[in-house]
């Protein structure tokens, strides 16, 4: 996957962050715990409602365990 013509908004990223934890079968507040955040922060960033760190980044495709570019793509195309 290319990403040098890549700009996802804050939104879709947090659009791709609540369906790849759905598909992974986390629950917000399991997940929030997970990546150590409050599940109202989750729901900020889910939302597309706050800017993402790179670090945050990486500490929900660890704890999804996932490579980072998924979170950058619509992962519809993974759930059947």
């Amino acid at each position: 996957m290319e990403l040098k013509h890549c700009n996802p908004s804050s939104k879709d990223v947090g659009n791709n962050i609540r369906k790849l934890r759905i598909l992974k079968n986390y629950k917000q507040p399991e997940f929030a715990s997970k990546i150590e955040i409050c599940p109202e922060a989750l729901s900020k960033i889910e939302n597309g409602k706050t800017d993402i760190s790179l670090s945050r980044l990486c500490s929900i495709a660890n704890a999804l365990n996932i490579d980072i570019k998924l979170l950058f793509t619509d992962p519809s195309g993974l759930i059947k």
